[in-house]
Order: C-alpha cells, then structure tokens, then sequence
C-alpha cells in the first residue's frame, strides 16, 4: 500500500473538528470519517497517511490543521486504493 493514493473510510470517527470561524454554529461540527491522500507508512498497527482532504458524511475539507495522520487499523471500515 505505500506510496499509493487512497481513500480511507473510518468506521469511527478520527477526531471531531469545531464550529467553523464563519459560522459558531454546532450544526457546522462534523466527524472525520474519510481521510484522502497518500499513504507514506505502513505498519502491522496502521497506516500514516499524507492528507489532502478529509470528510464527513456531508462534506470534504480540504483547509485542514494537518499535514499527516497515523490512522491505527482497528478504526479502518475500508481503503479504496487509486
């Protein structure tokens, strides 16, 4: 899997990212559920994934805080490689 780009489907939730600045509203707090990029390490713990986007059930954010993520496996639905 290293050095291939892909789609991570989490089957619970990453993190949990605030209100955003333009809106405080808590409707706009989303769930990372999918993470996009390329895979840089892999271990038989997980993966860590260079990011270019991540996603909820509603929306892809691609202004994130992060530039890589160690995604463990236990919290991996699936990964669409591609």
């Amino acid at each position: 899997m290293k050095d291939q780009n892909a789609d991570v489907f989490l089957n619970t939730p990453l993190l949990v990212l605030g209100p955003r600045e333009e809106s405080r509203s808590k409707s706009k707090t989303e769930n990372i559920l999918r993470v996009t990029g390329k895979i840089v390490e892999e271990s038989a713990a997980g993966v860590v994934v260079a990011v270019k986007s991540v996603g909820s059930e509603k929306e892809i954010e691609k202004n994130i805080p992060f530039e890589k993520v160690f995604i463990p496996f236990h919290k991996v639905d699936s990964i669409i490689l591609g």
